[in-house]
């Protein structure tokens, strides 16, 4: 799993909109199907990353993220509190 995160963060950093939204949605399916404490190490990047694309310029990006944060914050293994979410 390590292995893949700085791919997904590489994808969501992309100028591409097809490719930003894949690597949330890859985030998102990793969070959700899989033990979401191997994500916790990149808790960090990860997090900044999601809230820096709530408001990109594309709908399916910031819908994506959305439902990634909210699968973050569901995970109780990734201890993501309301106040991380307002920043």
């Amino acid at each position: 799993m390590p292995l893949f995160i700085p791919h997904i963060l590489d994808g969501m950093a992309n100028a591409d909109f097809p490719i930003r939204k894949m690597s949330i949605d890859t985030l998102f399916t990793l969070v959700k199907t899989t033990n979401p404490i191997s994500v916790k190490p990149f808790i960090g990047p990860l997090f900044e990353k999601l809230l820096e694309l709530r408001f990109d310029k594309i709908k399916p990006v910031r819908d994506s993220t959305l439902e990634a944060l909210n699968a973050m914050k569901e995970a109780p293994e990734l201890e993501i509190s309301e106040d991380m979410l307002t920043k």
